[in-house]
């Protein structure tokens, strides 16, 4: 093994789209060759999708069981754009000691790769987790892997143990089950086909599948092949229970139908054995299923194509009280193709209080709305209904309301709107229209409160109210919409400008359907002074495309680019504003930031609105959406949401008691608040227009417990 200098900068950019890449991990590249004759060289190939700007690093330096020895080389290697999996990668260092090595395929590689040892040596692939720590990727070695881990001194020269996570014959590969090195090896089947697992296998797990050679002339990179991969998908899907869980179920108001779904459509028919589990003293008599269980058992079956099967269940009105009484419905086994965790279950709570009037409560307070926009008000009911029955709401008009400015179905008459309740509902819904006039208005209110239920029903007290912001949608603009979305003041490892250096930075969002040019545009730090800094004109590199970003250096070296400006930004916070090209230097966006640790960024938490948050180093996202920086990875991993995209209801699992949301659009406008309920943990989209939205989760309003991004269809 060689000497070679452990690179420390390390470059953590987020993903440049909202559907982000697979977070690499074991098994996720694999090693296709290694020769340590000179030139040194290696070539791996992804085995999954990397992402643009992500960085892998190899090296030959020992593994003591909890940490790398720090006497041998490593290199880095990083993606300028996304690599596609299959994509072969080759590296080597034909040009000696002093420079960066050679590669083929994609990418770019920084450090040096010289000095394997000639009789052989090994390579070990792995990433830097964000907040630090190492994830083993791929390995590769010329001989067999030692049995026990070096824990003292600097480690052997040409072999080492295997890290915990990667495994011989499956992550990774040894050429010899003996301490034999050999100089150059390679994988010699030139196309190789099937499932990403069994192409590892194929790899990693037949020797007879290398040729190896201590001379290049006949085991050299010459001979290496030009590998094709040809990848198929593994025909399975996972199996999950849909809706509430618990469900809770009230004798006597008929069955109750329980789906469930697959991730996605199979090519063949596949079914679920479930089992039932009684408690509390409930019995087969108390229910009623269908498809009817025997000793226990029944199955679901599922065409092939299709993604949910159903069954029903009726609780019996027994005419005794009784408490604690359920069922437990649990995935028994299923289909090879079906995937579920174990226990895989839907737990049923049986009520018999059909005698007890429902509760009605509207499941928001407030709804925002733009002109030309619906949405749908609902009014929660617990326990759902046990006969049918009626709700009266009053509709009052707030400052500026004329009759034409909104429209309800069902219509508003003499001030009141009928909404009609059937039997087992657990909600009641209208459709609000907000109607397009021509005028320029301020944002106006309508109020609408539960007047009367019929009987069997009380008017709760939680939420009785609710009122809906009309806002419009007439006010002319004549600057583009920009917003100042990350801002970094002390950079000192995280991203390098084009002539290398660390330089401050801040990011611009354009949210609109068309590409801004900022050129002629100012941006200053001093808001006394709004055209310090003036972007030139005719500079294509000024443009920002739509819904794209732009990264600003503010370095106060103008003569690097268009995109540099002539102040830097303070470590200790301050202003920061952009001004249009207007006769009044309009402000189109400004903050005021706070003191930023090095590396940290303070940005918006959804791209273009509020609130703001401070990212930490390794999450930070010069140049791209801020939602890639992995905002979830501090909430609940109890919390679900489902499905994804959604079309009519969203289901929320994992919820708190009292879990207060608020929803936001692409642009970080709040559109509603309110409550979410635990008994029905549902949100009702289909009023929502078709876009991405991201609902944000806490206790009371208070501390936070989650937050999910989700696609209206």
């Amino acid at each position: 093994m060689k000497v070679i200098r452990l690179l420390t900068t390390l470059l953590f950019i987020g993903l440049s789209n909202l559907h982000a890449q697979q977070p690499l991990g074991p098994g996720s590249i694999v090693l296709l060759a290694l020769q340590t004759d000179s030139p040194d060289a290696f070539a791996f190939a992804a085995m999954q999708d990397i992402a643009a700007n992500d960085t892998i690093y190899f090296t030959d330096n020992g593994w003591s069981g909890t940490a790398f020895f720090a006497n041998e080389q490593t290199m880095r290697w990083y993606s300028s754009q996304l690599v596609p999996k299959g994509t072969v990668i080759r590296i080597s260092d034909p040009l000696g000691a002093e420079s960066n090595a050679l590669v083929e395929g994609a990418g770019t590689a920084l450090g040096k790769l010289n000095s394997l040892a000639v009789g052989g040596d090994q390579i070990l692939a792995y990433k830097i987790a964000t907040g630090g720590g190492i994830i083993h990727l791929a390995g590769i070695s010329s001989r067999s892997w030692q049995e026990t881990c070096s824990t003292t001194g600097t480690g052997n020269t040409n072999s080492t143990c295997l890290p915990s996570g990667l495994v011989n014959g499956q992550t990774a590969f040894s050429f010899s089950n003996t301490t034999t090195d050999t100089d150059n090896i390679f994988l010699n089947v030139p196309v190789i086909s099937g499932t990403p697992q069994s192409i590892l296998n194929q790899i990693n797990g037949n020797n007879l599948n290398w040729f190896g050679s201590n001379d290049t002339t006949t085991g050299g990179m010459s001979h290496w092949p030009a590998w094709q991969f040809n990848f198929s998908e593994p025909n399975t899907a996972s199996l999950q229970f849909a809706g509430s869980n618990p469900l809770n179920l009230i004798e006597g108001t008929g069955p109750q139908t329980i789906t469930m779904h697959l991730s996605n459509p199979l090519a063949v028919a596949t079914s679920v054995t479930l089992k039932v589990a009684l408690n509390g003293g409930a019995t087969t008599q108390d229910f009623t299923l269908i498809p009817a269980a025997v000793d226990s058992i029944f199955q679901l079956g599922f065409a092939a194509g299709q993604t949910s099967a159903t069954f029903t269940i009726e609780l019996h009105d027994d005419g005794e009280e009784e408490t604690g009484e359920g069922a437990v419905i649990s995935v028994f086994s299923a289909s090879s193709e079906l995937l579920y965790t174990n226990p895989t279950q839907k737990e049923i709570r049986f009520s018999d209080l059909s005698d007890i009037a429902s509760e009605i409560n509207f499941r928001t307070a407030s709804y925002t709305v733009m002109e030309g926009n619906q949405v749908q008000v609902s009014l929660l009911i617990v326990p759902p209904a046990t006969q049918p029955g009626n709700i009266v709401l009053n509709v009052s008009a707030g400052n500026g309301i004329e009759g034409g400015d909104f429209s309800t179905v069902p219509t508003v008459a003499g001030g009141f709107i009928n909404l009609g309740i059937s039997q087992g509902a657990d909600s009641v819904s209208f459709v609000f229209n907000a109607n397009d006039d021509a005028f320029v208005e301020n944002a106006e209110t309508v109020s609408f409160g539960i007047e009367s239920v019929s009987s069997g029903f009380v008017a709760g007290t939680t939420i009785s109210q609710t009122v809906i912001t009309l806002e419009d949608n007439d006010q002319a603009t004549t600057l583009p919409e920009l917003y100042i979305n990350e801002i970094m003041s002390s950079n000192t490892q995280t991203i390098e400008d084009q002539p290398g250096e660390f330089d401050d930075w801040f990011e611009l969002f354009n949210p609109g359907t068309e590409p801004v040019d900022i050129g002629g545009f100012y941006v200053t730090d001093d808001k006394n002074n709004p055209t310090k800094h003036q972007f030139p004109t005719g500079d294509p590199a000024t443009v920002i495309p739509a819904g794209g970003f732009l990264l600003i250096w503010a370095d106060e070296q103008v003569s690097q680019g268009a995109l540099h400006v002539n102040f830097k930004l303070s470590a200790n916070g301050e202003f920061l504003g952009i001004y249009g090209d207007d006769a009044s230097t309009s402000l189109i966006d400004s903050v005021s930031f706070p003191a930023i640790a090095a590396d940290q960024s303070y940005g918006r938490q959804v791209d273009g609105g509020t609130p703001w948050r401070t990212f930490i180093s390794g999450a930070t996202t010069p140049g791209a959406s801020n939602l890639t920086s992995g905002v979830t990875s501090t909430f609940s991993s109890k919390i679900q949401a489902y499905p994804n995209p959604a079309n009519q209801v969203l289901f929320i699992e994992g919820l708190h008691l009292n879990t207060h949301f608020k929803l936001f659009d692409s642009m970080g406008r709040k559109l509603q608040e309110g409550q979410l309920q635990t008994a029905t943990n549902r949100l009702e989209v289909s009023g929502l227009q078709a876009g991405l939205y991201h609902l944000s989760l806490s206790v009371n309003g208070g501390e936070s417990i989650g937050s999910v991004i989700f696609i209206k269809q």
